[in-house]
């Protein structure tokens, strides 16, 4: 009798104990929740504080710009404007990356040919610099291509990657766009003339928030993990690697069909 009040006494304490570290386990998560509630509403109010005086200086610097052809004024005046560009398209990126990151961003899936929105993403990225600092050379196939994808965010990794490359290529340097058939997927290549990347650095290139040591090197870029993501969701891979002789390669795929695509696409990827 005696050993059987111990053992009830045991298995008491031992739910009591259970329930405790249950309790406690769930004030921790709805603290961490309210966290990351807190983070999320601050990230949208910054990128509503600083969108609202960039709204105006984008469109004032765009008139400014196409108003002046004297030397070196305009020059000035394209560098306002490409700066206040810049700036808007920072913030946003910053915005789909906590969409991303919450799994709140909205993909509009189509059937269509990607070379328009290539086309127009790097004709978009080319426009942000002077005429002198790249040219965009366009290598795209001649027959019909098709990708299951959203087309907005398509064009948008193409502008992050082609100005990507023009930052970090010399000045009168060439960046080659290209897309490749396939069949499961089409391919995208962005290839530029900057410094290669170290190998050490390929591998981390794609994630956030690393820390750059040295002029030149290319990790830390939110566009560039905002782009990972993108081609992720839509159940694309990406990547980077030296080319042959000299430069870097970006490339990623895009599924050509809808069966490909997964139902329900999550972050991060397991």
């Amino acid at each position: 009798m005696l050993n059987s009040n111990r053992s009830e006494n045991k298995m008491g304490l031992r739910h009591e104990n259970s329930y405790a570290a249950a309790d406690e386990l769930q004030a921790r998560n709805e603290i961490l929740v309210n966290r990351v509630n807190n983070l999320q509403n601050y990230i949208k109010q910054l990128a509503h504080d600083l969108k609202t005086p960039l709204t105006p200086l984008v469109g004032a610097s765009e008139l400014l710009a196409s108003s002046i052809d004297e030397q070196p004024w305009s020059d000035l005046a394209l560098s306002i404007r490409v700066s206040a560009e810049n700036l808007l398209r920072m913030v946003d990126e910053l915005l789909d990356l906590e969409r991303c990151d919450c799994g709140t961003l909205t993909l509009n899936y189509s059937a269509f040919d990607p070379v328009r929105p290539v086309t127009e993403g790097a004709k978009k990225a080319e426009a942000g610099v002077p005429p002198s600092r790249a040219t965009i050379a366009l290598n795209l196939s001649p027959t019909p291509l098709r990708v299951w994808a959203d087309e907005m965010r398509l064009r948008q990794v193409i502008t992050i990657l082609v100005t990507d490359a023009i930052k970090f290529s010399p000045g009168g340097a060439k960046v080659i766009v290209s897309v490749i058939p396939g069949e499961a997927t089409t391919g995208f290549t962005v290839e530029d003339e900057g410094t290669p990347i170290d190998a050490g650095d390929l591998a981390h290139i794609f994630e956030p928030y690393q820390p750059v040591h040295g002029p030149g090197r290319r990790i830390g870029s939110n566009g560039l993990t905002l782009a990972k993501r993108l081609i992720e969701l839509q159940g694309g891979n990406i990547g980077a690697n030296n080319a042959s002789k000299s430069g870097n390669i970006f490339w990623f795929d895009l599924p050509v069909e809808k069966s490909m695509v997964e139902e329900v696409a999550t972050w991060p990827r397991s």
